[in-house]
């Protein structure tokens, strides 16, 4: 695990109901992003935000903990609440890819266990970590079982969209074939 930024949060409001988060380098001065946020956006959207810096750290692999060596800040926190603390963005390395975590992974995504899918992705597990014996992915088995809300966490997560199965199938033909056409739709508007 390696430190990569800090960011002030709320600590310049300009605007009343805002604030501005500065997300810096850990190691110097440096500025990497500023960003206007709602007072009542959530730490979520602040991790959503770096995930579309040119870092690109996926959001599942960033935890922002309270500066120094405190403790982690949630994701459903509301930033107002943090007005004024000095945080650490920490970039996580994925977990362990063992049998029973790529299991889970499969069973949640073709079952549309959202929460479950989430809190293995939290670990942080890639989302292309596994596949079943004929090369189905997780992004597979939720596309091919019409759950949306899987399908966009994976996506979100970083699976890879494109990935074909062993006899050349992707997750957009698994929701097109099988009459899914919200997740078809979805899948081609995140190309």
């Amino acid at each position: 695990r390696n430190c990569d930024w800090s960011s002030d949060v709320c600590s310049s409001d300009l605007e009343e109901g805002s604030c501005v988060v500065h997300v810096m380098s850990a190691f110097s001065d440096e500025i990497l992003c500023t960003k206007r946020f709602p007072r009542s956006d959530k730490v979520l959207d602040v991790k959503r935000h770096v995930q579309t810096t040119p870092q690109g750290i996926n959001m599942f692999r960033q935890r922002l903990i309270i500066s120094p060596a405190g403790p982690q800040v949630e994701d459903h926190e509301v930033l107002a609440t943090l007005s004024g603390l000095r945080l650490q963005l920490v970039k996580l390395e994925y977990a362990d890819e063992n049998e029973a975590n790529v299991s889970q992974l499969l069973h949640a995504a073709g079952h549309g266990v959202v929460h479950e899918v989430e809190r293995l992705l939290r670990l942080p597990l890639r989302p292309d970590c596994g596949q079943t014996d004929i090369g189905d992915t997780a992004l597979m088995l939720a596309s091919e079982n019409a759950h949306l809300e899987v399908v966009q966490l994976l996506c979100e997560a970083g699976a890879d969209k494109d990935k074909a199965s062993q006899y050349g199938d992707t997750a957009l033909m698994f929701a097109s074939a099988n009459g899914h056409l919200e997740v078809a739709r979805d899948r081609k508007s995140t190309r």
